[in-house]
């Protein structure tokens, strides 16, 4: 009888840990990453706290969509695993070329309770439901910029009756 191969979990875990430095590295010599950190020095820390605050609100809005497409596609995902998912895959998206290979990352880890089809599908629905979402706002915005123009600082006062409904 052949022997099997097994892999201890520690050393997937520091292969895990050198891949993940290794990305890091990459990222920061690619990205230039002394000049990354004194714009974000010279940044203001108010517009920065809104930032992470926004992404962070729209992240969680996000895994609770799909959260929702999977539960109703018959894939039970927990709040916290959806939230994690989600981050896991816009660190990928953002950090590789294509910015889809987090999502299919997703698919591939969600494949358990419904198989791999089933689970691409909550992905792909999920991002076409953040798609049309965002062409809604786009379009709203471009609605209120041609009905209520106010001058120079047209785009802040066009978004007021957008922020009122």
């Amino acid at each position: 009888m052949p022997r099997r191969f097994t892999v201890s979990p520690m050393l997937i875990r520091a292969a895990q840990v050198a891949v993940l430095a290794g990305l890091a590295v990459l990222l920061w010599r690619v990205g230039d990453g002394w000049q990354a950190l004194a714009m974000l020095r010279a940044a203001d820390p108010y517009w920065l706290a809104a930032a992470a605050l926004a992404l962070t609100l729209q992240t969680l809005l996000s895994a609770l969509r799909w959260r929702l497409t999977a539960a109703r596609l018959g894939i039970a995902i927990s709040r916290s695993d959806a939230v994690r998912e989600y981050y896991l895959s816009q660190v990928v998206n953002q950090s590789l070329p294509g910015g889809v290979l987090g999502d299919a990352g997703r698919a591939v880890r969600a494949r358990g309770q419904a198989g791999l089809f089933v689970s691409g599908q909550t992905v792909v629905f999920e991002r076409i439901a953040g798609q049309i979402g965002l062409l809604a706002v786009l379009l709203a915005g471009l609605l209120a910029s041609v009905f209520f123009p106010i001058g120079p600082g047209w785009p802040a006062g066009a978004m007021v009756p957008i922020w009122a409904c």
